[in-house]
C-alpha cells in the first residue's frame, strides 16, 4: 500500500521536521497545502531534510 498525506503549516520553520519524519514513517508522497504560503517555498524546505519521498504542490 501507498501512503501520501497533505501537510499544512502556519510557518516555514514548521516544515522539515515533519516532512522528514513522514520520510521515515515511509510515507511515499507528501502534499504542501498552498493556504498560507507559496507551496514552492515549503517544497524547498522539506527538500533539504528528504531524500526519497515525493513532494508536491496540493
Amino acid at each position: 500500500m501507498k501512503w501520501v498525506t497533505h501537510l499544512v503549516v502556519d510557518s516555514l520553520q514548521d516544515v522539515a521536521e515533519p516532512a522528514k519524519r513522514l520520510e521515515d514513517l515511509g510515507f511515499e508522497a507528501l502534499y504542501i497545502s498552498e493556504r498560507k504560503h507559496n507551496p514552492f517555498m515549503q517544497l524547498s524546505v522539506a527538500a533539504t531534510d528528504t531524500r526519497r519521498i515525493k513532494l508536491g504542490r496540493g
